[in-house]
């Protein structure tokens, strides 16, 4: 530490990072759901349809301890992610997902400015879904948490990021295994 310590004080400091993206969801009640709408209408069959690919977003506070390791803090939210039929009724049933995270993160220079990120630490995954006699759900879980990307510095202070992060819906939720791809800029004060 002694060897880097003008060095490395630069690349200290608190920072805020925001990004957008996509969640790719995985729908475990579409089958339990189509057969419930099915037996609640003599068996008729069903025409339903799910959108598994909800915007996503995620806001995180942190500090950068080193060059190369720092400790941050998030929220991160997808918009509703819907199940619906047309037939033999028209009804929708939604769910929401929310994650709070601690995560520890390394970096590692790959050179001409880009940078590897690994993070890893806790989440609290909570999601919720309404929609009258289709789904009503409300619950959370932690778990293990851990994402990676690739980060492009810009100046000393701003950089911009690509991020994969997975996480697992609570027991529960019509939803299984969550992959969410954000990109967004960071700030470093």
């Amino acid at each position: 530490m002694g060897l880097c310590e003008s060095a490395c004080a630069e690349d200290t400091g608190p920072f805020v990072y925001v990004s957008v993206g996509v969640a790719k969801a995985d729908f475990n009640g579409k089958s339990t759901d189509d057969s419930r709408v099915s037996q609640a209408n003599g068996g008729a069959a069903v025409v339903s349809s799910f959108n598994s690919n909800p915007a996503a977003y995620k806001l995180n506070v942190g500090y950068q301890l080193a060059t190369s390791i720092g400790l941050q803090f998030g929220y991160g939210s997808t918009t509703s992610i819907k199940y619906s039929t047309s037939a033999p009724v028209a009804a929708q049933a939604t769910e929401k997902l929310q994650v709070l995270d601690a995560l520890i993160g390394g970096s590692h220079d790959i050179g001409a400015g880009f940078t590897l990120t690994l993070r890893g630490g806790v989440a609290n995954v909570r999601a919720t879904g309404s929609s009258g006699s289709l789904v009503h759900f409300s619950g959370s879980t932690t778990q293990a948490a851990a994402g990676a990307g690739i980060k492009y510095v810009i100046d000393n202070h701003l950089s911009v990021r690509l991020d994969f992060d997975s996480f697992r819906a609570p027991a529960g939720s019509q939803i299984g295994q969550v992959s969410v791809f954000t990109a967004g800029f960071g700030y470093r004060f």
